[in-house]
């Protein structure tokens, strides 16, 4: 369902092995908007996001088990908090270097995320590069990315346990 230009929110069942294209012209994906929480989670296998989006709120993808990747576009600046938690499907990301914000946890509980990179001339302000946003291992108690990141800005990070490293 849309409001204005935001994706808001999803309404009914996914159902299984579903992907989803979202309309071109759209700004923004409300927070919870495919929560897994409100929908089957492990239902949505794919979003296709579109290059008119600017902001993907908090907590829009948690618990999408199902997604196992995820294309930002370039258009896109800010990335909420919680806004991919426990997307277990995971396994890669890219950050476009639009992105200027991104949120505690957005990216917590991807324990299968293991590999980020964050495009050319990426360059994230660490007072915006909130803590935990990356999955850290099993207690998720470090933020190895983002401090490796605050060194190395652009490039590939890869995860080994609980450590993260530029490639």
């Amino acid at each position: 369902m849309y409001v204005g230009k935001v994706a808001y929110v999803y309404k009914g069942t996914i159902p299984a092995n579903t992907s989803i294209t979202l309309v071109d012209g759209t700004k923004g994906i409300a927070g919870s908007a495919f929560s897994g929480f409100k929908v089957s989670s492990n239902n949505l296998i794919g979003i296709t996001i579109p290059n008119s989006v600017t902001n993907i709120g908090g907590a829009a993808f948690q618990t999408c088990t199902g997604l196992t990747s995820v294309n930002i576009p370039d258009s896109v600046t800010s990335i909420g908090e919680i806004a991919f938690r426990y997307c277990t499907g995971l396994t890669n990301i890219i950050i476009p270097n639009s992105v200027t914000s991104i949120g505690r946890g957005a990216f917590s509980g991807c324990g299968s995320l293991t590999s980020v990179t964050f495009a050319s001339g990426s360059n994230i302000p660490d007072a915006n590069f909130e803590g935990f946003a990356f999955p850290e291992g099993e207690h998720e108690n470090g933020d190895t990315l983002k401090t490796a990141y605050s060194t190395g800005k652009a490039g590939t990070y890869t995860r080994n346990g609980s450590t993260w490293a530029k490639q």
